[in-house]
């Protein structure tokens, strides 16, 4: 780990998944069923990047609203339901 030491890390990750339940609610990577790791990823590494370049969320109604928005999007959850390992289908086909 060369850009960031273990306990950076860590308070990154802490700081991440305290904004995504506090915000965004305990069911926030289950948005359908069972957990989804494609959800956790793209929210984990989205919160985590707004945090570390623009500090604590302070509009949190306003996160509440994008989440939601993102959670009623069907091209994300065409994204996140398909396994990693099969291959994209193209909307042309």
């Amino acid at each position: 780990m060369t850009k960031q030491s273990g306990d950076e890390l860590r308070a990154i990750f802490t700081a991440t998944t305290k904004t995504i339940v506090s915000t965004f609610g305990s069911k926030a990577f289950r948005p359908r069923r069972a957990i989804n790791a494609a959800v956790v990823d793209s929210l984990m590494t989205g919160v985590a990047k707004r945090l570390t370049s623009g500090g604590p969320i302070k509009n949190l109604q306003e996160a509440k609203k994008r989440f939601d928005k993102l959670m009623s999007d069907s091209e994300y959850f065409a994204a996140v339901e398909t396994g990693t390992s099969k291959k994209p289908t193209s909307r042309l086909d």
